[in-house]
């Protein structure tokens, strides 16, 4: 009972000018981004853009592709002529590069997106990608996680990549990433690996900071079935950075994928944090948390210009040791005494600010 009509238009338009481009960002200084023509104009036209800080700097061509070599943020200009009429668009600050992030990133894939600060890189000709799941998440606290499905893909050896966004680390503290992961291989020679890695040249050259495969790799038996972890088939990754790295250079940490058909590899809560507890005014001066370290009651306080709606508390598995709403208020107390020892994660939140420290339970 579906049809499609279709009519010609009731009398030609005017010409109209506009343009899009493949992505408003570049990621590192040498990436090209193609430009596609939206304008409404008769066959025949001519084509001519200009675009500032880009090489090449004009084209002539309908769809061009150009590539911005230096960081910073850049107007495009179209111009359309037909008939001996020209039309011009200005589109001003259009093309940036995107900044490093000077934050914590705590990445718990619980809005169902790949990060589109985050970026999909193939080292072979396999071309796939990373994608969410919503089959399972770490230790069974949420919906979503990060998969690579090796089942279903033969990638043949090729490495798959997602970059994290550019990150400028505080070479005052000590920095871990921490991640969950999940894997069960399928048997024989079917057999894939996850490998970390570092850049701080924007990707000219790497650094290996993890990397396991097959058994050392696996949390569970291994399986012919496509492998859903059960909660208790995950297991928590820490790699302390601040040996490894110069803390001074702008960062790019990527999950590789090396697929060999074999399973499917998880990956949850991505966390870049400091790795023990410091001065709070090192942190945030718009909130603090005392004692830290503690061993019976810990002690949160805000200041009004925060608005907290939920506080959350995880451990280093990812396990929620306590969550809730937050009515009123800017202080709390929450008692840790029947806790383990070790490093735990309070993150505060509302609808739009989400906010993160470590503690230390001694």
């Amino acid at each position: 009972n579906l049809g499609v009509w279709e009519a010609p238009l009731y009398e030609p338009t005017t010409m109209m000018v506009d343009f899009a481009a493949s992505q408003r960002n570049f990621y590192c200084p040498g990436d090209a981004i193609h430009f596609v023509d939206h304008s409404v104009v008769p066959q025949g036209a001519t084509y001519n853009w200009t675009f500032e800080g880009a090489t090449p700097s004009t084209s002539i061509s309908k769809y061009p592709t150009v590539v911005y070599n230096n960081e910073g943020t850049f107007q495009v200009t179209l111009t359309v002529t037909y008939n001996g009429q020209s039309m011009s668009v200005t589109k001003e600050q259009y093309i940036s590069d995107l900044p490093a992030y000077s934050g914590p990133i705590v990445e718990d894939f619980e809005n169902a997106v790949i990060s589109p600060t985050w970026r999909y890189f193939h080292l072979d000709a396999s071309g796939y990608n990373w994608n969410i799941s919503d089959q399972c998440s770490a230790y069974g606290n949420g919906t979503y996680s990060m998969k690579f499905d090796n089942y279903w893909v033969d990638a043949q050896g090729g490495r798959d990549e997602v970059w994290l966004q550019k990150t400028d680390l505080d070479p005052t503290q000590q920095i871990a990433l921490h991640f969950d992961v999940a894997y069960a291989q399928y048997g024989g020679q079917y057999s894939d690996t996850l490998a970390v890695l570092a850049s701080q040249d924007c990707g000219a050259t790497w650094q290996l900071l993890y990397r396991k495969g097959g058994d050392e790799l696996a949390t569970a038996a291994d399986n012919t079935e496509a492998f859903v972890p059960a909660t208790e088939e995950w297991r928590h990754e820490v790699l302390m950075l601040d040996t490894v790295l110069n803390f001074n250079e702008t960062t790019i940490f990527a999950f590789q994928n090396i697929g060999y058909y074999g399973n499917q590899i998880y990956v949850d809560n991505i966390q870049l944090l400091p790795s023990v507890g410091v001065a709070e005014e090192q942190v945030d001066l718009n909130w603090v948390v005392f004692p830290n370290p503690a061993d019976v009651d810990i002690n949160l306080k805000w200041n009004n210009e925060m608005t907290v709606e939920y506080m959350r508390v995880m451990d280093a598995q990812g396990r929620v040791m306590h969550q809730g709403n937050i009515n009123s208020g800017n202080t709390l107390t929450l008692d840790i005494s029947a806790w383990s020892a070790g490093l735990y994660l309070i993150e505060l939140s509302n609808n739009t600010q989400h906010w993160v420290k470590t503690i230390e339970k001694k």
